[in-house]
């Protein structure tokens, strides 16, 4: 899976949980910040989603969760832009 997958198949997890949410968000924008947009319960979601997709296209569990992931300062929620970089980062993805 390249970058290009990767993010669409994270695109269509937040909006399934924006749906799931009843937020009425069709498209989400890089610079959009999640904590602002989910509350935390939905944020857990999002996280538990995302590894069990990246689980199964890796093969193998990568956790996606840490120490920051409720920080407003240094959560990769704080924008969808993050929210990639640290996905593309934890599974080996280029972000460039």
């Amino acid at each position: 899976m390249d970058r290009h997958e990767l993010k669409a198949m994270v695109v269509r997890i937040v909006l399934a949980e924006a749906n799931e949410a009843e937020l009425h968000i069709n498209e989400i924008a890089e610079n959009d910040n999640l904590l602002e947009i989910f509350d935390s319960m939905s944020i857990v979601t999002l996280i538990m989603e995302t590894e069990s997709e990246v689980s199964r296209v890796f093969g193998k569990y990568i956790p996606l969760a840490n120490e920051h992931t409720f920080d407003r300062e240094k959560s990769p929620f704080v924008s969808m832009a993050n929210w990639l970089k640290f996905i593309y980062e934890n599974v080996g993805i280029n972000n460039e």
